[in-house]
């Protein structure tokens, strides 16, 4: 999935939208002071493929939250996301935990279809490590 496609998708699902602007306030860089908020999205977009793709939604499983192995998992995977992208460890982990709450939260229909909609994408397309941090 190229960056304008996911950029694209968020600018017409506002349920997802909302989830990744709350998550992206916690992810500012090491390097900058302040990003757009489409950079701070950009910046979210890894841990978002990893959470759905790799854990997966969490109402997709009988219990709706992510278990302790689980959280485990995303939290050894952003140990070296955040040293690779010279982001605060601390900030990220926050970010983290703030998207996986909200995603344990959801229980509108519409909301959830269009996060397996954005799992779907993820699943059916591919998106190199560098296209997904290119903020254009």
């Amino acid at each position: 999935m190229a960056f304008t496609t996911f950029k694209q998708f968020i600018q017409r699902n506002p349920y997802v939208r909302q989830i990744l602007q709350i998550s992206a306030q916690n992810l500012p860089s090491k390097n900058y002071n302040i990003l757009s908020e489409t950079g701070l999205i950009v910046l979210l977009f890894p841990i978002v493929r990893f959470i759905i793709v790799q854990i997966g939604l969490p109402w997709a499983n009988l219990q709706h939250r992510y278990s302790e192995a689980q959280r485990q998992q995303l939290e050894d995977w952003l140990d070296d996301y955040a040293e690779q992208h010279d982001l605060d460890p601390d900030n990220i982990e926050t970010a983290s935990t703030v998207l996986m709450q909200n995603l344990e939260k959801t229980h509108e229909i519409e909301a959830q279809a269009q996060w397996e909609q954005l799992l779907e994408l993820l699943q059916t397309e591919s998106i190199s490590p560098s296209k997904s941090m290119d903020m254009e």
